[in-house]
Formats: structure tokens, sequence, C-alpha cells
């Protein structure tokens, strides 16, 4: 997936295909009747084209085909040429339609690649065949069949090869970074900080750092004590006193209606007489 089939020229179809039993088809084509039509760098279609290959692909061939056997251009571009390059790779120049020799030039290709045919469990399953050696582990790869090796998280090097992942060399981050305004612990990979007895925080250069704890005298305590009881019963006494209030004005509040109903109980028998 990460190359490109090119064809050039201007008169050419440019047709690709799979001869290992895959089934893909695919192709380009690129026309112009005149070079000055044609734009540098560009493989848009005029002059130059460029596809994408499918993926998964485990070979191809390239044909060709014209309208008029580039009798239209033979003046300026006698030939069709095609080839598989890395996207990327490959920069077109006006002057490779009428390079007779542009057969001979090299271009680069990305291959993957994999070990067999079989996957990571039936791998190791045939330990003395397994490809992945010492402190490594297998991998499925997503393009095609076969598995592929790698060091462990930690260790570095070539894991086809006996005790080829080596573990990394831990870097002393307390040494090289500086980081703790407090004690320095290196761990594998990482570190933490810490304060000394006595202080509290985050113990980071670039954080809280490390500042003294604040510890109260027996006196102090007393008085935040004392403080604290007196401001609880103030708060107390008002929930008390609201709710003498609160009873007084209801008390009130009933007594004025027993006394409008008495009243117009009267009344009502005063007019019934």
């Amino acid at each position: 997936a990460k190359n490109l089939t090119t064809a050039i020229g201007c008169d050419t179809y440019a047709h690709v295909k799979d001869y290992l039993g895959d089934t893909y088809s695919t192709g380009c084509l690129t026309f112009c009747d005149n070079i000055t039509n044609v734009v540098k760098g560009s493989c848009s279609g005029i002059g130059c084209c460029q596809t994408a290959i499918p993926k998964g692909v485990r070979s191809y061939h390239v044909t060709f085909d014209s309208s008029n056997n580039h009798s239209n251009v033979l003046s300026f571009n006698p030939c069709s040429y095609g080839f598989v390059v890395e996207d990327g790779a490959y920069n077109f120049s006006i002057s490779d339609l009428n390079d007779e020799n542009f057969s001979d030039k090299e271009f680069p290709m990305i291959l993957d690649w994999t070990i067999g045919n079989q996957t990571c469990a039936e791998a190791n399953m045939d330990q003395e065949n397994y490809a992945c050696k010492e402190n490594s582990d297998c991998i499925d790869p997503e393009n095609g069949p076969g598995y592929l090796c790698k060091c462990l998280d930690g260790f570095q090097g070539n894991p086809y090869l006996s005790q080829g992942c080596q573990e990394i060399s831990d870097i002393n981050e307390c040494d090289t970074l500086k980081p703790c305004n407090g004690t320095c612990n290196n761990a594998p990979g990482s570190y933490n900080c810490s304060c000394p007895d006595g202080f509290e925080d985050d113990g980071l250069r670039n954080g809280t750092g490390c500042s003294p704890e604040v510890v109260m005298s027996h006196h102090q305590s007393f008085s935040v004590a004392v403080v604290a009881l007196g401001i609880s019963v103030g708060v107390l006494f008002s929930l008390l006193c609201l709710s003498w209030v609160y009873m007084g004005l209801r008390q009130s509040k009933l007594t004025a209606e027993k006394s409008k109903n008495r009243q117009q109980n009267v009344g009502m028998l005063t007019r019934e007489q």
C-alpha cells in the first residue's frame, strides 16, 4: 500500500495485474497531444499517471497499450514506460518522455515481509522452528499471511536472534533531570518525589514542592476547640429562638382564627333567632 504504479507516456494505457493467483487488476491512462501541455512534477494523467496497488498483493505484472502506437507523439515521446515505485520517490520530469534510456533507471520499492505463512498461534506450537526468540513477542501482520516478531516493552534489538532483545538500561531521572524539590526516588522508566518528615505537598520542583506542615500547639488547639464550641452553641441557640418565634406566631394565628370562627358562629345564631 506504500507503492504506486506509475506510467509515463502521451499515448499510453498501463494495466497492472497479479500473476500469482490473487485476483486484482488496476491501471491508469495518460494522454497529451503537445508537449507544451505537460506539467513538470505532475502525474495527474497528462504525460504521467499513477495508481495505488491493492493491499496484500504479492506480485505484479505491467502491460501497455496505446491508441495510435505513439504515431502522433513520436517526436517527443517514442515509448511508454511503467514501473512500481515507493510513494513520493519519483518526481516526474518532462524530459523523461523522450529519454530512450529511461528503462535503465532504478527506483525504490517498499516490500512487506513475514515469517512463513502461519499465524502466531500456529507458529508458537512449533518451538523448534519458531522465529521469535527470548524477550520477544509475536505479531500477526495486517497485510497477508505469516507472522512477525518484536522485542517486549523495555527491551530493544533483533527479536529473531538468540539474546537479540536486550533490556534497555534505565535512565536515572533523579540525576539527569533533578525534578524533585524533596527526595527523588528513581524507578524503572520513571521516578517519584517525596517530602521529608515535617513537610508536605508533591515534592516536585515544578509543582507545589515541600512546605512545612502546619502543626498547632496545645493552646492553639484549645482555642480552636473553644471557638468551634462557641459557634456551635450560638447556632443552636439561634435555631431554638427561631423555633420559639415560629411557634409563637403559629399559636397567635390559631387563636385569631378561633376568635374569628366564634364571632361568625354567634352572628349566624343571632340571625337564626
